[in-house]
């Protein structure tokens, strides 16, 4: 990780939990594969949104007391602390789009263009419904009675 520092235990009071932006917090360890995974992608995000979010990393090897108190158990567990507290954790290894989404509180980056509220648009029907009564939709031909339509009268009892 060469751009993004390091935070060691004496030092996370001070640089993380009193910073007045968002701090992303690497937990990783040398001999953690997915942590190498994870590595160039936090590089890259932090080259491009580092003004938004601080960047640090920190060795769990090397740096215990902090990972214990925030029940780090499992690496690489990216944590990010605003105004003293973890308000989002990220565990295992993820592709870069995972983290960025993860992250767009944050950083203000929209993952995808919002979606249409019926779902995705059929290129048949060109993004419209069926009409009531087609063979795709419900319609009178159905079998159902319309709870507001009005009753067919009964035929009179056999005596």
């Amino acid at each position: 990780m060469g751009n993004i520092s390091a935070v060691t235990d004496a030092e996370f009071e001070a640089q993380v939990l009193k910073s007045d932006k968002p701090v992303l917090v690497d937990f990783w360890a040398e001999w953690c594969g997915p942590c190498r995974q994870v590595a160039p992608i936090l590089e890259e995000i932090a080259a491009t949104h580092g003004d938004k979010v601080t960047f640090l990393k920190m060795n769990v090897d090397e740096n215990p007391v902090t990972p214990a108190s925030y029940r780090v158990t499992g690496i690489p567990t990216i944590n990010v602390y605003q105004g003293g507290e973890v308000v989002k954790t990220i565990v295992g290894a993820k592709p870069k789009a995972a983290i960025l989404n993860e992250l767009s509180d944050f950083i203000n980056w929209s993952p995808a263009p919002p979606q249409h509220p019926d779902g995705p648009r059929s290129l048949r029907s060109g993004g419209r419904r069926p009409l009531a009564g087609s063979a795709r939709g419900r319609g009178a031909d159905d079998g159902r009675r319309r709870p507001d339509a009005p009753r067919r009268p009964r035929p009179p009892l056999a005596t």
